[in-house]
């Protein structure tokens, strides 16, 4: 049984690397540092390399279907870990955090949200949502960066970007754990683009599954 379970999971893992769906190519939006995923990849191949599509409170919510190849990353210290000790209370033990975010794309400025305070790292009481977001039409898809900082946003709806242009800063806004960045790539739909269909994402033509490193320069 114990086997049988580990095929499962390698199985999985495996899928995980493959998509239906052509992925959208995107220009990573940090840079100056080390970028580790640690969500990514086809969540409904694996929940064991990205949640968001089998996480109970996304499909509750209903929200599962547009994060099902959503991609969370935080950066590393030289030390190799995402922050200044253990499981700190404070975000600016966190390397990622107050780093500028770049646009990964060119397109137009579609949705922001920017009203949410950064939350204790660990917490439980967070709102249920991705704190403060950017979303950008790119053709006919969507790119949606979430948990920003509050009043770092530099953009606002209706405006046009172009890739590389800064646009915002790294915060700990919504639900989450620790400061870290959540993109997710989403088709063109009537309606809430949160029950939309999501799409695959690579950065700068690189697979972000699960454990991949980005290795950025100034």
């Amino acid at each position: 049984m114990i086997s049988a379970v580990l095929i499962y999971l390698i199985v999985g893992a495996i899928r995980s690397y493959s998509y239906d769906e052509k992925p959208v190519n995107l220009a990573f939006p940090c840079k100056r540092g080390v970028y580790a995923v640690f969500e990514g990849g086809n969540g409904k191949a694996s929940s064991l390399m990205n949640y968001h599509y089998g996480g109970a409170t996304h499909k509750g919510a209903g929200v599962n279907r547009s994060m099902k190849y959503a991609v969370d990353f935080p950066k590393l210290s030289i030390w190799g870990h995402d922050a200044n000790g253990f499981l700190h209370k404070e975000n600016e033990k966190y390397a990622i955090f107050n780093e500028v975010v770049y646009s990964p794309c060119d397109g137009q400025v579609y949705d922001v949200v920017d009203k949410w305070p950064n939350e204790i790292p660990g917490g439980n009481k967070a709102p249920y949502n991705v704190g403060n977001h950017i979303v950008i039409q790119s053709g006919d898809f969507l790119v949606l960066m979430g948990h920003l900082q509050k009043g770092s946003i530099q953009v606002k709806a209706g405006e046009r970007v172009e890739t590389g242009q800064p646009i915002a800063k790294v915060g700990n806004s919504g639900w989450t754990i620790q400061p870290h960045i959540h993109v997710q790539a989403i088709k063109m739909t009537r309606g809430s683009f949160w029950s939309a269909e999501g799409l695959p994402i690579y950065f700068d033509g690189k697979n972000a599954v699960k454990n991949t490193l980005f290795f950025k320069c100034p």
